[in-house]
């Protein structure tokens, strides 16, 4: 999950003008093999088909490298809040994910948003409806893992209601993780492109358990933008209910003078 004010699911994206989309998929990816050396090098990994162990399902707005397992699905329901200035945004959101391998998955995700702006005007309705799909590269021994996603966003929502983009959108992602002893850092490099404007994304996020059926986890999601820089630091914790099903509680506080003051992320996830 990703952030802007205009919408509810803000989406943390630093604008790189004068960067054609090919050019800017180059420097993702070329930042990605960086990244690759950064954590992978010494560490002698190979590749395993257990991978990292899995503390939780999902981030509240990093992804995780984590695909599903075969003939797994993976149900996500995602209620979000978020206040800046006399901006109100609120979010419905439902994901749909399937293991079609051990590495590759497919996904959808369904979203209803409601807002209200400066002006007072509320607007409500369908938002841009995604398609998915992750693979993993690396499933990691040491541990370490390696995983892409490409997201393809579509226009379903009401650009003039700010509901939706407009335009179809492409979202490449790249996912590194490495484990401390029971401690896991996810690190994401990707970005936005549609016809109009080529964005960088980035994420940090840290998941550590600490016991038995409650995981805290904290991230670091920012931007870089015309109008300013953006910064949230987006504390939660899950609780395990069983092996199928997890709740998470976040809240992505602004830390920058540009971001948003804070937000209330609910994420509901069964598996089958």
């Amino acid at each position: 999950m990703q952030l802007r004010h205009s919408r509810p699911r803000e989406r943390l994206f630093c604008s790189i003008d004068g960067f054609s989309p090919l050019r800017s998929l180059c420097r993702w990816f070329a930042g990605g093999l960086a990244l690759y050396w950064l954590i992978g090098s010494g560490s002698g990994s190979r590749w395993c088909a257990d991978g990292l162990e899995q503390p939780i399902q999902e981030f509240f707005i990093a992804e995780t490298v984590y695909p599903q397992e075969r003939d797994e699905v993976q149900v996500t329901l995602t209620p979000s809040f978020w206040k800046s200035g006399h901006l109100r945004n609120g979010e419905l959101l439902l994901e749909a994910k399937y293991g079609i391998t051990n590495r590759f998955q497919v996904g959808a995700a369904f979203p209803y948003r409601a807002l209200r702006n400066e002006e007072g005007d509320r607007h409500h309705g369908v938002g841009d409806v995604q398609l998915s799909v992750l693979y993993n590269l690396l499933p990691g021994n040491d541990p370490f893992a390696l995983s892409t996603s490409l997201e393809v966003e579509f226009p379903t929502g009401d650009e003039d209601a700010d509901l939706g983009e407009g335009e179809v959108g492409w979202e490449p992602t790249l996912i590194a993780a490495k484990a401390f002893g029971k401690a896991q850092v996810h690190v994401n490099i990707g970005g936005e492109l549609t016809r109009r404007e080529s964005n960088l994304v980035y994420n940090i996020a840290g998941v550590y358990p600490l016991w038995k059926k409650f995981t805290p986890t904290l991230e670091l999601n920012g931007l870089t933008a015309e109008e300013g820089n953006r910064l949230y630091v987006t504390p939660g914790v899950y609780y395990r209910a069983g092996e199928e099903a997890e709740l998470g509680v976040g809240v992505p506080t602004g830390v920058s003078h540009h971001a948003a003051t804070y937000g209330i992320i609910v994420k509901l996830t069964f598996e089958f």
